[in-house]
């Protein structure tokens, strides 16, 4: 009773509008109906009102693939909020809360958490976004400046590869996704990882000039191809 699968669908567990109360000799749950205007708390353990706000009540809400239950079920807070059951000493509240997460985070995927946004990326209402009139999004979590790239444009140039043997000139997958999000975190972030990347790039593009290998020949840290 109560029951619904788990998502691995190995075993059963409490549904939405039921808690856990213990677990019975075959090792399955043995739940009890939360009251109505009530669902079960993310761990299952327990049960706790709708927020009075954001949240409403819908009916005859199915619960599972099989089964519908004329009763109630919170409405999920909205993707800029995060769930709040508990204060800050752990205590559950007595009423389920929507919280918006402030300029500068986001909600964690599970909406349990507000979150900082990546590097240089501000918060918009529902996900952090990099604002295209001044930065470019070189990664989902890199959001660079236009005055720091100026340097380093999206031309095919910079991720095409020539081999002279065969008189053929390939663009590269790899440098065309890395190539700039790398050299951005190296020169700006400075992360060493970023640098080592770079460096790969470079021997990868045969030590071509106007590719990766510039970040390094500025600072005369490598040879010139012509050697």
């Amino acid at each position: 009773k109560n029951l619904k699968p788990s998502v691995n669908k190995q075993s059963c567990m409490c549904n939405e509008l039921s808690h856990k109360i213990r677990w019975n000799k075959d090792e399955q749950p043995e739940c009890i109906s939360c009251k109505i205007g009530q669902i079960a708390t993310r761990d299952g353990n327990y049960c706790i009102f709708c927020t009075n706000s954001t949240q409403e009540f819908s009916s005859n809400v199915t619960i599972s693939n099989s089964s519908t239950k004329s009763s109630s079920i919170c409405i999920k807070c909205s993707s800029d909020e995060i769930e709040v059951e508990r204060n800050l000493d752990g205590s559950l509240l007595t009423t389920k809360q929507c919280l918006r997460c402030a300029t500068g985070t986001r909600p964690s995927p599970d909406q349990t958490a507000c979150v900082p946004c990546p590097i240089n990326v501000f918060s918009g209402k529902s996900s952090c976004s990099c604002p295209s009139s001044s930065h470019d999004l070189l990664a989902p979590d890199v959001c660079a400046s236009h005055n720091e790239l100026t340097a380093w444009p999206d031309d095919s140039a910079t991720f095409t590869i020539e081999y002279s043997v065969s008189n053929q000139a390939v663009q590269s997958k790899l440098l065309k996704d890395n190539l700039r999000r790398d050299v951005y975190l190296c020169k700006v972030q400075r992360r060493s990882s970023a640098c080592q990347s770079v460096a790969n790039m470079c021997v990868l593009s045969h030590y071509r000039d106007g590719s990766a290998c510039s970040l390094f020949r500025d600072f005369k840290h490598i040879p010139s191809s012509g050697r």
